[in-house]
């Protein structure tokens, strides 16, 4: 029986996340950070431009993107310890990221990461 609820981890020193607990029991990882981050400079903050924070969908962008820096609004003003909860730990599966590039990705603009499955 797999696990009702997914885990993750964050550390406090720089709010990243480590390997995480999906719901079905397995371990993964995120893997395409550049130094612990998103490669926003290639991808162009695709899931901040797909999915807004608050409210459906169609709602997108999300009000806090800010297209010129590349950076979350409440990153800028905060740090990465002001981003939402939701935002930090994304994606939580592959399925997140093909959702992104299939529906929203145009060109050579997609989502860089993926979550891969840890032996063991």
């Amino acid at each position: 029986m797999g696990a009702r609820y997914s885990y993750v981890t964050l550390r406090t020193e720089d709010w990243s996340q480590t390997d995480f607990i999906g719901r079905d029991g397995n371990r993964y990882r995120v893997e395409g950070y550049i130094d612990g981050k998103c490669p926003v400079d290639k991808c162009g903050g695709l899931c901040c431009e797909a999915i807004p924070l608050i409210g459906p969908l169609t709602d997108a962008p999300c009000e806090f993107w800010n297209p010129d820096s590349k950076l979350c609004g409440l990153h800028e003003r905060g740090g990465r310890a002001a981003k939402p909860v939701s935002c930090v730990v994304w994606p939580r599966s592959q399925a997140d990221i093909d959702l992104v590039n299939k529906r929203f990705a145009k060109g050579e603009k997609r989502c860089y990461l993926k979550v891969v499955k840890i032996d063991g």
